[in-house]
This record gives C-alpha cells, sequence and structure tokens, in this order.
C-alpha cells in the first residue's frame, strides 16, 4: 500500500491529496511514501506534504461515536446517506467542519437530522439576508451555503419547512397535494411559490418520509386511525 500510494502521484499527475490522520503519524503509510516518492520517483509530493515532511492529515468521521472504517464495515455508506438528506446538505455538513476537527454525525440520533436540516436552513437565511449574525459569522455562512451548492444558487430564498413538521405532516396525510394545503393554510408557504421551490418542498417531504420510516425514534412516530 505504501509503494502504490506514492506510485500513484507521478501515475495520475497528483499535486494535492490528503488522508486522515491515522496515515500521518510518524513513520507511517504517508512519512513512508513521501520518501518513495521523492527517492525512487524524483516526483513532488503533493499538498499538505512538502519533500519528507508529510504535514497534517484531517480528523476522522464518527458515526454514533465510532471511526467510521471501510475494512470493518462500519459507518454509513452512500447509497443509504442519501436518504436521509439531500446531497447539498452532506456538503453542508462537512464544508461547515474544520478539516482537524471531528465530525460525529448518527442519522438514528433525532438531534443530529434535525439540527443538521436547521443550520443548514439557518445559513440559507443568512445567505439571502434574512438573518443576521454579525458580520464576520455573516460571511463564513454565506461562503459554506455556496460551496455547498452545485449549479445555479435559487435568486431568492428557497420556502423553508421544519423536517419535524415534515415528518408530522407525513403521517397526517398520505398524499403530497393534500400536505401542500396544509403547508399554505397554516402559511408556512405562499401560494405563488414556482416550480423549483416546489419541487424543494416535496423533496424535503420525501427525506422526512424515509427519516420516519427508517431512522426516527418512537417518539416521532404516531399513526391516525380512520374511524374511532
Amino acid at each position: 500500500w505504501k509503494v502504490e500510494w506514492a506510485a500513484k502521484w507521478p501515475t495520475k499527475s497528483v499535486i494535492i491529496e490528503t488522508a486522515g490522520k491515522d496515515h500521518f503519524t510518524k513513520n507511517g503509510s504517508r512519512t513512508i511514501a513521501c520518501k518513495i516518492s521523492v527517492d525512487v520517483f524524483d516526483y513532488p509530493t503533493p499538498y499538505p506534504s512538502d519533500g519528507y515532511k508529510t504535514g497534517s492529515g484531517y480528523e476522522f468521521f464518527n458515526v454514533g461515536g465510532k471511526k467510521m472504517s471501510t475494512s470493518k464495515g462500519q459507518g454509513v455508506g452512500f447509497a443509504e446517506s442519501v436518504n436521509f438528506a439531500p446531497a447539498k446538505m452532506l456538503r453542508f455538513l462537512l464544508i461547515r467542519t474544520r478539516p482537524n476537527t471531528i465530525i460525529d454525525f448518527d442519522p438514528y440520533k433525532a438531534n443530529d437530522i434535525i439540527l443538521l436540516y436547521e443550520r443548514y436552513d439557518e445559513a440559507e437565511k443568512i445567505y439571502f439576508d434574512k438573518l443576521d449574525k454579525g458580520e464576520k459569522e455573516n460571511l463564513r455562512q454565506k461562503r459554506i451555503y455556496e460551496l455547498s451548492h452545485v449549479g445555479k444558487i435559487p435568486d431568492r430564498i428557497p420556502p423553508q419547512v421544519n423536517l419535524a413538521h415534515c415528518a408530522m405532516l407525513v403521517q397526517t396525510f398520505n398524499d403530497n397535494k393534500l400536505i401542500l394545503k396544509s403547508l399554505r393554510d397554516t402559511n408556512h408557504i405562499s401560494n405563488n411559490i414556482n416550480k423549483t421551490e416546489k419541487e424543494n418542498i416535496i423533496e424535503r417531504i420525501s427525506f422526512a418520509k424515509n427519516w420516519i420510516e427508517k431512522y426516527a425514534p418512537e417518539e416521532f412516530r404516531f399513526k391516525l386511525h380512520e374511524k374511532i
């Protein structure tokens, strides 16, 4: 592995490649790969390394307090992760956390999921100047929001509906049209939302349904009886 890592740098023209802090421990795989790269392949080591200096790796992504590990089959796979949050929100989770800070996230914990959605919505409000957290924090949140997106950012703030409220609605109504009507009746959304904004609301409704069915604790679940 140590030789393979070094060999990939010149063959793939790699100039930047980081990794978890375990690979950057003294005399670990990065240290040896750097020496092979310099002494054998005569190739400049990718950032954050510089010659024999390995630099620093990033912190771990923990799931439920335990380090993700492919060899142990521990963690959350990509195929599963897209069931509890949209891709832009997962990017937001990664980008808002400093590289030298552990991310500890558990989709089966209600607080972790709800807080992720709430913090994303808060950053969105700051980006569209609907919320003021002070100049320094406003700039930080706006940049995080920008980097979380791929493609064009909307011209106006999309309608926001709390995940917990969506979770309640998907268990109350069995049709998206009824859910949208309820949101209009309670002034959560206006009558003049455009097609894209409507799709965003339906997307969150869909994620709320997945969360209730697969991840949410029992206290968030209920069932309405059709008859008394």
